[in-house]
């Protein structure tokens, strides 16, 4: 079984959460703006925007990712409000409380999403 491959957004060179078990993770950190170039180019199992206040224009924002991951997990840390949480939300990604198993909430996700996509394939056979 491949590493699961994770983009970390963030707005600064402080390196994410270590994950519980490296050897199972591929943690790749980037800027906001270079994390659209680096979907560009690779896949990821999930997406983690940390500090999600800082991003200028967030709900167009999510919708580059969304449009450059296709089916990948988006997961959002560092969300103040709650109109914010409302508005992520509506775009189907989810957040990590403060506080909270990150990496557990991380795997989760992508096996939720992975369950989808096999729902998805029976329905159509």
């Amino acid at each position: 079984m491949h590493p699961t491959r994770l983009l970390w957004i963030c707005g600064t060179a402080q390196s994410p959460l270590r994950p519980p078990d490296p050897i199972r993770w591929t943690v790749d950190l980037e800027t906001p703006t270079g994390a659209l170039d680096r979907l560009r180019h690779s896949i990821y199992d999930a997406v983690v925007i940390d500090g999600f206040a800082r991003i200028f224009g967030p709900e167009e924002y999510i919708q580059q990712i969304q449009t450059l991951t296709g089916d990948a997990s988006i997961l959002i840390r560092g969300v103040e409000s709650a109109s914010m949480a409302a508005g992520c939300a509506c775009f189907g990604v989810l957040i990590l409380p403060a506080g909270d198993d990150v990496f557990v909430r991380i795997r989760t996700a992508i096996e939720d999403r992975a369950g989808q996509g096999l729902v998805r394939l029976a329905e159509t056979v």
